[in-house]
């Protein structure tokens, strides 16, 4: 079974590096144009069994959303994996592989934050890690365990940050 990744117009942080699967082939272009290599496309984003195919028979197994593709590279399947990303696959395609801010160590309530308490992970549930400067000097509302994320929603909003007022 090979594994493909159909993508169009890709950017530059969607070849076939970072996926949770590695890829046999990528290609640049719309799924139309590539769907005629195989005698038959089968959707596979919720595919329960393995089919039964007939010797011969050129099939290709089409995934468009991660947790689907997750699924089918598990399987057993007799045939080529597609995937072709939906908008909602890329979209958690890269919220899987930024590189997001947790908390490095306990800070409690009240606590601002430093450079040293910010760390950092893959595919975390916190704010982009390119936000960092922004978040530094701002106080927490709440405490946050070692490896906790790190959200808007555990900040104060500070209104004088950025407009000369202290940080």
């Amino acid at each position: 079974m090979a594994r493909i990744l159909v993508i169009q117009a890709p950017s530059r942080d969607e070849g076939g590096d970072g996926w949770p699967t590695p890829f046999d082939e990528v290609i640049d272009g719309a799924l139309d144009d590539v769907a005629s290599r195989w005698a038959v496309m089968i959707p596979a984003d919720a595919i329960t069994e393995v089919p039964r195919i007939t010797g011969g028979t050129q099939v290709a197994f089409l995934c468009r959303s991660l947790d689907g593709l997750e699924h089918a590279a598990r399987l057993d399947l007799p045939g080529d994996l597609v995937f072709a990303p939906s908008a909602l696959g890329r979209l958690d395609g890269h919220r899987r592989r930024r590189l997001t801010m947790r908390a490095a160590r306990p800070l409690g309530a009240g606590d601002r934050l430093t450079a040293d308490a910010i760390g950092t992970e893959v595919g975390g549930a916190g704010l982009s890690a390119d936000l960092k400067d922004a978040v530094i000097g701002r106080t927490l509302f709440y405490k946050l365990d070692q490896g906790e994320p790190i959200d808007f929603g555990v900040l104060e909003e500070d209104h004088h940050k950025g407009n000369g007022g202290e940080p």
